[in-house]
């Protein structure tokens, strides 16, 4: 067999073995991915790739960088997008998704949410897909690898790596500068740029975010919290309604509130509507965080009169809940809700109390 005729058929066994043969991508082959703002600070930018591998970024509110941007990446790259373009049927799919389908078969419409858009040319066709409520997973996964392929990350935020080179560079930002670079890391509970930026001279303790909030009231994990306690965060500062950090603690992760209690934080502080956390806990439905503040002895028997207990705003909120069953599950929220586990572990202490 000739070296022409055994490459040949290698690259046949190939194909047979993977399944299927790489298409070449036409010349015409064109992607974009456009997002809007929403009801806060969404990124609206957009980002297009060619069949060369061409990409052209254009930032144009609550992004890093503004304007246009250029660069090229690997065809091989591009081609990888216009297979999973092909997996998911693309040019198949409804041409918008604006709502979702209730547990009783009505449609819901929900407002302030960013609007995405996704546009495809290949082979002479040319389809837009609007994803605002009620996509199909598969479309999410596209729009994640557009992102992913185009490297928007860099222009849409600060990565560690940009700012260490901002560093290495001289980047000389003012404090005002640095305390905007920490909220937006903070948001995005991005430790790695976190950790840096307080190195560099970011206010743990600067408390002009609106509202008397600190640094430490924005946290959404523990290790971003942990990172602001050892640069000098102080975790008994309150904002204009009273509270400290542990109080927008209550609907994150219960790690961050075990922590702000190890820090210092009163489990039975109040805040100015004279409410507990835990009474807050409870009617978040977080019941990793009221299991900790009981742990610490908070009190489910404290009341802000004329306000209900803490385990009477569970009820409530398993009341409410058993009406309106939630069509939607966030998988990256902070905790799920369990009023049930809520209530049995107040009730629970409450006749603790009791018997004591």
């Amino acid at each position: 067999m000739s070296r022409i005729a055994c490459v040949v058929a290698m690259a046949l066994f190939s194909s047979t073995a993977t399944g299927a043969v790489r298409q070449p991508l036409p010349d015409d082959f064109f992607i974009t991915l456009g997002r809007t703002t929403c009801f806060g600070e969404c990124p609206a930018y957009s980002v297009s790739i060619d069949a060369k591998g061409n990409v052209t970024y254009e930032g144009r509110k609550f992004v890093r960088v503004e304007g246009i941007q250029h660069d090229r990446i690997a065809v091989a790259r591009v081609a990888a997008l216009a297979e999973q373009i092909d997996r998911l049927g693309f040019f198949e799919l409804e041409d918008w998704y604006q709502a979702i389908q209730a547990p009783d078969g009505s449609r819901i419409w929900i407002t302030d949410l960013p609007k995405i858009f996704v546009s495809v040319t290949r082979g002479g066709r040319n389809k837009q897909i609007l994803d605002y409520l009620g996509a199909p997973e598969s479309l999410k996964q596209l729009e994640k690898q557009i992102d992913e392929v185009a490297n928007t990350k860099r222009w849409l935020t600060l990565d560690i790596s940009t700012l260490r080179q901002m560093i290495r560079d001289g980047w000389s930002p003012s404090a005002s500068e640095r305390s905007e670079l920490l909220r937006k890391a903070l948001q995005e509970d991005n430790v790695p740029v976190i950790k840096a930026l307080l190195e560099h001279g970011a206010d743990p303790n600067g408390g002009h975010y609106g509202t008397g909030t600190t640094p430490l009231m924005m946290a959404v994990s523990a290790d971003a919290a942990r990172a602001l306690l050892h640069a000098g965060g102080n975790p008994l500062s309150r904002n204009l309604y009273g509270g400290t950090a542990l109080f927008l603690a209550v609907e994150r992760a219960p790690a961050l509130t075990e922590l702000l209690l190890k820090a210092g934080v009163p489990a039975d502080e109040r805040d100015a509507d004279g409410h507990t956390a835990l009474f807050k806990a409870a009617c978040a439905g977080n019941a990793g965080v009221v299991q900790r503040l009981l742990g610490r002895g908070a009190d489910p028997s404290s009341v802000t009169a004329p306000g209900p207990s803490a385990v009477e705003c569970a009820r409530e909120g398993q009341r409410w809940e058993r009406l309106y069953p939630q069509p939607l599950t966030d998988p990256h929220a902070p905790y799920v809700k369990d009023f049930d586990a809520v209530i049995a572990l107040l009730e629970g202490e409450l006749t603790k109390r009791q018997a004591k």
